[in-house]
C-alpha cells in the first residue's frame, strides 16, 4: 500500500508541475501575424480559398532568390541560352489574383535609367513563376541594376489589370562580380 501512495504522490507532483508550467506559460493575447519575421506587409491576403473571385488587389508575387542576384561580368548576348552568364534567372511565389490568364514583366533600371525594354517574362503557375531574363545589350556591369518584376492579370475580355493597391510588384539588385 505504501509503494502505491509513493507512485500516486509522484504522479500528482509532475502533474501539477507540468500544469503549473503550462499556465506559466499560457499567451491570452490575440496573434499577430505584423509580428512575425515572415510577415510581409505588402502582401496581406483579404480571400482564402477558391471562392474569392477576381480581386486585382490578390495580383502579387515574392521573389524567392537573396538580393542582391550576383551576376557574372561576361559578353552579353541579350538573349538566355546554353551560357547563363548573359540571364538572370529569377524564382518565387504568386498569386493571380483569380484572373483567367496572367503575365509577370520586368524592366531592368541602372539609378534611375531603363536599360531595355519591359517585356514578359513568365507567368504564374500554381502559385509559383520562374523568369529567365536577358540582360541587355546595353548592361553596364560597373553599376549597380534593379530587376523590377510585376504581376497583370488578364481579365475575361482580355485586358491586362495591374493591382490597383500598388503591391503587384517586386525588385530585386543585380550586382556585378567577375
Amino acid at each position: 500500500m505504501r509503494q502505491n501512495f509513493g507512485r500516486v504522490t509522484r504522479a500528482v507532483l509532475f502533474s501539477s508541475i507540468g500544469f503549473l508550467i503550462c499556465i506559466a506559460f499560457q499567451n491570452c493575447s490575440g496573434y499577430s501575424a505584423e509580428n512575425s519575421p515572415l510577415y510581409d506587409n505588402q502582401a496581406v491576403d483579404t480571400c482564402v480559398g477558391l471562392t474569392c473571385g477576381v480581386d486585382d488587389t490578390l495580383l502579387r508575387l515574392a521573389i524567392g532568390n537573396d538580393s542582391p542576384v550576383s551576376v557574372k561580368n561576361a559578353t552579353v548576348s541579350g538573349t538566355c541560352g546554353t551560357d547563363d552568364s548573359s540571364c538572370v534567372d529569377l524564382g518565387g511565389t504568386c498569386d493571380d489574383g483569380g484572373y483567367p490568364d496572367n503575365y509577370i514583366t520586368y524592366q531592368i533600371t541602372g539609378g534611375t535609367v531603363q536599360v531595355g525594354d519591359t517585356a514578359a517574362a513568365a507567368k504564374c503557375v500554381n502559385g509559383v513563376f520562374r523568369a529567365q531574363i536577358p540582360l541587355p545589350s546595353n548592361y553596364d556591369f560597373a553599376n549597380i541594376h534593379v530587376i523590377r518584376l510585376t504581376i497583370h492579370g488578364i481579365d475575361s475580355s482580355g485586358s491586362a489589370v495591374e493591382n490597383s493597391a500598388g503591391g503587384g510588384f517586386r525588385e530585386i539588385n543585380l550586382a556585378s562580380y567577375n
